[in-house]
């Protein structure tokens, strides 16, 4: 399974998929996968083109279960129909 090392590594649960947020930079994006071995969490944040490395610790992580879901009212509340973008 992906980030196995991560989640006895570090105590945290990241989910593919999952939503996150980078509790340094304040940015959002989907969690990704990538090697299940490696340290890091890969993070496509929004607006990015490709996933970026992240330590398991600078990450907020939906309640388990919810990592699709969790954090998508940051993106309802900013999206323009018109335009099809946040902010």
């Amino acid at each position: 399974m992906a980030y196995e090392y991560v989640k006895q590594a570090y105590g945290v649960n990241p989910e593919i998929g999952a939503r996150v947020r980078h509790n340094e930079i304040d940015k959002h994006g989907v969690i990704v996968r990538r090697k299940s071995y490696d340290n890091y969490v890969y993070v496509k944040f929004d607006g990015e083109k490709f996933a970026k490395p992240c330590h398991p610790k600078a990450l907020d992580y939906p309640p388990v279960g919810k990592g699709i879901s969790w954090g998508l009212n940051s993106l309802v509340t900013g999206f323009n129909t018109k335009r099809g973008i946040v902010g």
